[in-house]
């Protein structure tokens, strides 16, 4: 591979992840060996967690709690009492949380009349872990062909309050307090959107609370949670890489079809990104020459990288420079600014801002702003 070409940008995921780091490494370790040593690790480099550790800007961690718990456990680690009492508290809250999510699954997927598919929650808990209690799951997502989006979502709506809608995506709100959303698109936002259409067939049936309930198969559901992880900001909830560490060790995933999935997506850099966090940092059983062959595959394809550009400012939180401080070297910050500075008329379709030269004074002054600061 050639260092720096637009379409092997790839972002530094650790540094984003942070602290999270340790306790990612605590929760997916292979064996109870495995748990203690992340563990030691984390308090050499740390000092030995706490109750407090995981309070206020630490508050993503939160829902990790409750698989810290049973890994610790399972290794025999000892914790101070005050953080072995949040531990069982959290271990205790998550089972019912788990529980009545289950509950509210069944009660949707009986009012949608389609063969709609859920995305992670649920179902993913039940595959993926070894005890499906343990996965902190967030709203409900489902998945539907756009022929019957208009049905499912008026089906949802009768059992739920309405709380919105745009083209493709509707969300609204459980008695419970649990939000369902449906949708057309495995992403949401016009960059990365793919259709229900393209993806439905390839699927996998498990059977949560007695009733089998259709998810993405493995491979697709690692790419999303790939995806999921470098385009949103700060990787926003921990359990997206522990989940895809977690379905990278079933040995489901075909990863011939991982590969071409990624660039016919035109996301090879992103998920690439992913892949190589969850292997160098995390050990996920991800075959060395995957990331390679994710960036390798988007050479000649400019809209690749700027995708990639776009996805990794989300990640960053929108700002330029930020992105510039998580690039690996001089040249990929360059075409990262040119790419911005001056996007492809495909671009420009895709985002539905056209490029205007009276709007280029401006741009320019905020670009070498952000590369004088970076």
């Amino acid at each position: 591979m050639k260092p720096g070409h637009p379409a092997e940008l790839v972002l530094d995921l650790a540094r984003l992840v942070g602290g999270g780091l340790d306790l990612l490494r605590c929760c997916t370790a292979a064996d109870a060996d495995g748990v203690r040593e992340a563990w030691q690790r984390w308090s050499g480099t740390t000092g030995p967690p706490h109750a407090s550790s995981f309070g206020g800007r630490r508050r993503r961690e939160r829902g990790m709690l409750a698989m810290l718990s049973s890994r610790l456990r399972e290794a025999q680690v000892e914790t101070d009492a005050e953080l072995a009492t949040l531990l069982r508290m959290a271990l205790v809250r998550e089972r019912r949380r788990a529980e009545a999510h289950r509950a509210v699954l069944i009660e949707v997927l009986d009012a949608v009349d389609s063969d709609a598919l859920v995305l992670r929650g649920p179902p993913l808990a039940e595959w993926a872990y070894h005890d499906p209690d343990l996965r902190h799951s967030g709203p409900l997502q489902i998945l539907v062909e756009p022929g019957a989006f208009d049905s499912a979502a008026a089906s949802v709506a009768a059992v739920t309050r309405h709380l919105g809608r745009a083209p493709g995506r509707a969300v609204s709100e459980h008695a419970s307090g649990l939000e369902v959303v449906i949708a057309t698109s495995l992403f949401p936002g016009r960059l990365h959107a793919v259709d229900a259409s393209s993806v439905t067939a390839q699927r996998k049936v498990v059977t949560v609370a007695g009733r089998p309930v259709a998810t993405l198969d493995p491979t697709l559901t690692l790419l999303e949670l790939c995806v999921l992880c470098s385009s949103h900001p700060g990787v926003r909830h921990l359990r997206w890489p522990a989940d895809a560490v977690l379905v990278a060790k079933t040995g489901e995933v075909d990863w011939d079809h991982f590969v071409e999935t990624g660039v016919s997506w035109r996301l090879g850099p992103v998920i690439a990104s992913t892949s190589q966090l969850l292997r160098d940092e995390l050990g996920a059983d991800i075959p060395a020459d995957v990331p390679g062959r994710l960036v390798s595959a988007g050479r000649s394809d400019a809209l690749t990288a700027e995708l990639a550009v776009a996805a990794y400012r989300e990640a960053v939180g929108g700002d330029l420079r930020s992105l510039l401080t998580h690039l690996p070297d001089p040249r990929s910050r360059w075409r990262a600014v040119r790419m911005t500075g001056r996007p492809s008329p495909a671009m420009q379709r895709l985002t539905g801002r056209p490029f205007r030269w009276r709007d280029q004074p401006g741009r320019a002054t905020r670009t070498a702003r952000a590369w004088v600061h970076r």
